[in-house]
């Protein structure tokens, strides 16, 4: 069954105690990640998704590390290597969409799972 939401756990290559997260323009923060589109896998939408979040990630495995119904629709997160960060947030800058580094505490507060993720906090 194909997901119809993906995200991505992606440990930071250049900062290892950092993972990948994007700052949204409202405030909040995320995982890199969105919507399948049709015909699409989920490791291929994630990738695409990291992208248009202003990451390249290097995935572990096509496959999940995790997934479930999230108001019965599946959810799926994957795992990997972030090794470019596109957009960072400068001193300054008005809001916005950046990249940013999240600490596992952070990623914990955006409502990821982390105990089915593994994350060490």
């Amino acid at each position: 069954m194909t997901p119809r939401h993906v995200f991505v756990l992606a440990r930071w290559a250049s900062k290892p105690y950092r993972y990948a997260g994007v700052s949204r323009p409202e405030g909040g923060l995320c995982l890199p990640g969105g919507q399948v589109n049709d015909g699409e896998t989920g490791a291929d939408a994630v990738i695409r998704e990291s992208r248009e979040d202003g990451w390249e990630i290097l995935l572990n495995t096509n496959k999940p590390i995790h997934s479930q119904l999230v108001a019965g629709k599946l959810v799926a997160w994957y795992g990997g290597i972030a090794v470019k960060q596109r957009h960072p947030r400068r001193k300054g800058d008005q809001k916005g969409t950046y990249t940013i580094g999240l600490k596992p505490s952070q990623i914990v507060s955006v409502g990821v799972i982390s105990d089915k993720l593994g994350i060490p906090l």
